[in-house]
């Protein structure tokens, strides 16, 4: 998130070497900067944030193949992506809905994907049952 707010801190137009690939307008674009919560504008060139602020900011970036988006007020925020699993609780799950059987999910085509690991998990899930 830090990083992002990094990015959303430029308050001027860079001296564009080359215009803006994408320009978003009339929007609530909420920038993680505390000093400057929301903006009306920005735009992106190769797929990295090049400007948020004022709607004339952004459109001085515009070039004649500029993508341009009218949001028509509605809001935009930072993406939060992440990717984690909580592997005990899969597990339970599948043994619970599925009644499965370990050798079957832990086997691929007839050989062990980790050998003697079906059993150890099994314990562990035996151990952990209910858990979490």
């Amino acid at each position: 998130m830090f990083a992002f707010a990094l990015v959303l801190m430029a308050q001027q137009p860079a001296a564009a070497t080359a215009p803006a690939d994408l320009i978003v307008t009339n929007a609530r674009i909420y920038t993680a900067d505390p000093d400057r919560p929301l903006v009306r504008a920005l735009a992106v060139r190769g797929g990295r944030v090049l400007f948020v602020g004022s709607q004339r900011g952004a459109l001085a970036l515009a070039g004649p193949r500029t993508e341009r988006w009218d949001l028509a007020g509605r809001t935009v925020i930072p993406g939060i992506v992440d990717a984690h699993a909580h592997l005990v609780g899969l597990g339970q799950a599948l043994r619970r809905l599925l009644d499965c059987d370990f050798d079957a999910l832990l086997f691929a085509h007839g050989e062990p994907v980790a050998r003697g690991g079906h059993q150890a998990l099994a314990e562990f899930l035996a151990r952990h049952d209910g858990a979490g």
